[in-house]
């Protein structure tokens, strides 16, 4: 029924915000060895929801919130919010899947066009199903939270994988830009089916991206995806905060020299490796040890998402394999079979899903002291997306590291966002800039 639905109150003369049906074009599969697939037509259907009381505060429970943890230095509290859980229809390699998210909302009186609508890209929450956002973690919610307390119907997927509400029906695989922007995409049909015919939530037609950290590389994936998942979508702008998108030059570093980035290359590996089956083994790139405990963490489907392992010395031979750092220091993969093709189709540069030359604006936000995502590691893909015609803005947060840039930036975030979606966004220069005071900067 919901397919035909649109159609009908079209003929009527009413409004409607259900997306209607738009099949994939022209995506080229990321197998790597692994075969061949056909995406499927008819997902992003939603199958059920319920209300999420962790997420429902009102706006005095956030002033208490931010004056208890030391948030003044960010924009007040506008609203207070409500949440939801919902379980939706989506699709990895092809197989039709179920997955999960959550829905939050502003409390009081929408602008009288309705609510604007963002597709949020969590950042990283974990390798096993009840590491999903969505699933009642305090910490995880935070940052749907923020944008609902700001205006925004927030539409929040746990991601494949992670699942708020029972057992993961595929691998979790972070940093693959098709099992994610799929699964993002098919979220924003079944959040806005949620709004428009369940909770009958006034919203806008548009939709914005924001994510951070793992998130911003989602966020940029599921932008380039959109014009061939989601043409239907009117996507209006996109940030990505802290993000790594040049997946093979942040693999090179952190698997070559100790970072604080380095422990998430085991996720992103262990996620690969399952995803692509035997066409890649996570064992070319991990310690035996390490290998092992991952293995066993992912075969018990854990209950919780702590995962307990003797944490080896923070030096990346004690990680990583010795061909893993010789391929890594000198960025030659070719003696890894299928982990070449793996870091060029999941970097955002070299990814085989190209613009199409229609570009979204793009806010992209890095930390001067970020130790997890190297600000000059990414540069160079930064600036092959402006050799390319794309036009990224560059926003540096002075004196910022990961987690804090994402923060200090939110006023000119939501500046953005908004002169974005009023079409008022004066012409971009796609340079690499200099990192300057964010306006949330707290004071000294």
């Amino acid at each position: 029924m919901r397919r035909l639905l649109p159609f009908f109150l079209a003929a009527c003369g009413t409004r409607n915000h259900l997306p209607p049906i738009t099949p994939p074009m022209g995506i080229p599969e990321l197998t790597c060895g692994l075969g061949h697939w056909n995406l499927l037509w008819f997902t992003g259907d939603l199958i059920s929801s319920a209300p999420n009381e962790m997420w429902t505060i009102d706006r005095e429970g956030y002033v208490v919130l931010f004056d208890a943890f030391g948030l003044d230095h960010l924009p007040g509290p506008v609203h207070g919010t409500e949440a939801h859980t919902f379980r939706y229809t989506s699709q990895d390699r092809g197989q039709q899947i179920e997955a999960t998210g959550a829905l939050l909302l502003p409390d009081g009186r929408p602008p009288a066009e309705g609510w604007p609508v963002m597709l949020l890209t969590h950042s990283f929450a974990g390798s096993a199903g009840p590491c999903a956002p969505s699933a009642g973690r305090l910490e995880e919610g935070i940052e749907p939270a923020l944008m609902a307390m700001y205006g925004y119907a927030v539409i929040a997927p746990d991601y494949i994988g992670l699942d708020g509400t029972a057992r993961p029906p595929a691998p979790h695989s972070p940093q693959n830009a098709e099992q994610t922007a799929i699964g993002v995409w098919d979220a924003w049909r079944a959040g806005v089916e949620l709004m428009s015919d369940e909770l009958l939530v006034p919203i806008t037609d548009d939709v914005v991206l924001w994510g951070a950290s793992q998130g911003g590389h989602a966020a940029l994936l599921a932008e380039r995806y959109q014009s061939k998942y989601a043409r239907n979508a009117d996507l209006k702008a996109v940030v990505a905060g802290t993000p790594p998108m040049d997946v093979r030059a942040t693999m090179n570093s952190i698997l070559s020299e100790w970072s604080d980035g380095s422990p998430l290359a085991v996720p992103t590996i262990m996620g690969w490796s399952l995803w692509y089956e035997d066409a890649l083994s996570h064992r070319d790139l991990l310690v035996p040890a390490l290998a092992d405990a991952m293995d066993a963490y992912l075969a018990d489907r854990p209950e919780d998402c702590g995962i307990e392992i003797d944490e080896p010395d923070h030096v990346v031979e004690a990680w990583f394999t010795p061909e893993a750092i010789a391929a890594a220091s000198t960025d030659d993969w070719s003696a890894l079979p299928g982990w070449d093709c793996v870091l060029d189709a999941h970097s955002l540069h070299t990814n085989p899903v190209q613009d199409t030359g229609d570009t979204t604006p793009t806010l992209t936000i890095w930390g001067e002291f970020d130790t997890i995502v190297d600000p000059s590691v990414q540069r160079e893909a930064f600036e092959a997306l402006c050799t390319d015609g794309a036009d990224p803005r560059w926003l540096g947060c002075e004196g910022a590291d990961h987690a804090e840039a994402n923060l200090w930036s939110l006023p000119e975030t939501l500046a953005f966002l908004q002169d974005a979606r009023n079409g008022e966004l004066e012409a971009g220069t796609c340079a690499w800039g200099e990192f300057v005071r964010c306006e949330a900067t707290p004071e000294e």
